[in-house]
Order: structure tokens, then C-alpha cells, then sequence
């Protein structure tokens, strides 16, 4: 393994520890479960609003585009602390 994949291989692993600092415990739990449900984490973005009103497109996105955030998060989160390479090849 070159030098500079060893430094890449350390930073994702500093990375993925302040991920699981951050947002493991009671309060990381706490802050995930509030950030969830203000973005309907778990929930169509792009559905049909009821009672008639347009659909919006530019809005189901901008909805997604939130979601997306919770993903890298729970992707950081799943990801083992052996193995940080996994997530360099997407990155």
C-alpha cells in the first residue's frame, strides 16, 4: 500500500470514528431520530399531495435532497471500523 492510500486509509478512519462519536449515545440517537422525522426520513419524497393541490416536482426533490443527507449518515454509521476502505472507492 502506497503512503498516500495509508494517509487516505487513516483519514477515513478518523472520519468514521467522529461519525460513530457524534451519532451513536443518547444524543447522537436523539439528534438522528429529530433530524428523521423533520425531513420524513422513511417516507416517499415523491408522492401526489392530497386535497387536490399540484404536484411539485422542484419540492418532492428539494425533500429527497434532505433525505440524502441521513443516508450518508446511516452509510458512515453501518460501515465497519475494519474495514474504512469501503466507503474510499466511492468517494
Amino acid at each position: 500500500m502506497s503512503q498516500q492510500a495509508d494517509q487516505n486509509s487513516a483519514a477515513r478512519a478518523r472520519l468514521l470514528t467522529a461519525y460513530r462519536t457524534c451519532f451513536t449515545g443518547d444524543a447522537g440517537e436523539l439528534v438522528l431520530a429529530h433530524l428523521s422525522a423533520s425531513v420524513g426520513y422513511g417516507r416517499p419524497s415523491f408522492i401526489r399531495p392530497q386535497g387536490g393541490a399540484p404536484f411539485d416536482p422542484i419540492a418532492a426533490a428539494i425533500r429527497d435532497g434532505r433525505k440524502s443527507v441521513l443516508d450518508e449518515i446511516h452509510e458512515h454509521l453501518r460501515t465497519p471500523e475494519e474495514e474504512p476502505k469501503a466507503l474510499n472507492s466511492k468517494h
